[in-house]
């Protein structure tokens, strides 16, 4: 229970961090990228934050100067700065879905879905979108930093702490490596409070599994045990009734006897030649 604070606390600032660098890096690349003139002004416009024009520009560049995947980048992030999240998740998945780019780079576009996704406390869909982005290209270190970050709300520790590792071991001079180590240390000690809960639950469950079985087997005794006591009782009362009809039947036949007329033959008898 004490954990929740702290772990929250680092995770907060750990997906901070990382969002505010990763745009920077979009904007760093794309500057040294030139596709055509619609979409330098639309690199202008972004650069200077005038979204509206961003968004119609980097549109445009799609559609007469095909930029490639950077350009469905930077119109789904105008949108997102505009607050129009759900343009920009129909951009990220427009690119995703039209296979725009290298896989590197749909991978960084399916990155950017899984931040504005996360963004807007869709933690699911936020890991959803980052498991496509490393499907993509598995070296993608922010990608397995931010499905970890994603991982933490969900309450999958596990995943979250085997994630926190395999950032650390691709990018092992990340400024965030102390917060990371104290996130992982957090995590696991939840783990292992959480797998001690479990044993003692699945123990609580054995014992009282085990108590219903004795109370099935001593009412299963007990049953028996009457039924046979009340087998013994009707035999009993069949033995009483049948030695009570008898003994009726003997004193019946003993006094018929004595009542019958026995005629004396001792007269004398003529037989006849």
């Amino acid at each position: 229970m004490t954990m929740t604070r702290p772990i929250g606390h680092h995770y907060d600032c750990v997906r901070r961090a990382v969002q505010g660098a990763f745009v920077a890096i979009l904007i760093a690349v794309s500057i040294a990228a030139v596709a055509g003139p619609v979409y330098d002004q639309a690199i202008d416009a972004f650069q200077f934050n005038r979204l509206d024009e961003a968004v119609i520009f980097f549109s445009q560049a799609i559609e007469t100067e095909n930029p490639g995947a950077r350009a469905y980048r930077y119109l789904g992030l105008s949108y997102e700065q505009l607050g129009r999240v759900e343009e920009a998740y129909r951009t990220y998945r427009a690119a995703l879905d039209g296979d725009i780019g290298v896989a590197s780079e749909r991978a960084r576009i399916a990155l950017q879905l899984g931040l504005a996704r996360a963004r807007a406390g869709e933690m699911e869909a936020a890991v959803a979108a980052f498991d496509e982005a490393l499907s993509l290209d598995n070296s993608l270190s922010p990608a397995y930093l931010n499905r970890a970050n994603a991982s933490v709300p969900l309450g999958t520790y596990e995943r979250a702490i085997s994630d926190y590792r395999v950032y650390l071991s691709l990018d092992p001079e990340t400024g965030q490596r102390i917060q990371i180590e104290q996130m992982i240390a957090l995590l696991g000690e939840a783990v292992e409070a959480q797998r001690i809960a479990d044993e003692e639950a699945e123990r609580q469950r054995q014992l009282e599994a085990e108590e219903r079985r004795l109370a099935e087997e001593n009412e299963r005794r007990r049953a028996e045990e009457e039924a046979r006591l009340a087998a013994e009782r009707r035999q009993q009362v069949l033995s009483n009734v049948l030695q009570s009809l008898n003994s009726a039947a003997e004193d019946t036949l003993s006094f018929e006897m004595e009542g019958e007329d026995i005629t004396d033959y001792n007269e004398e008898i003529d037989i006849l030649d």
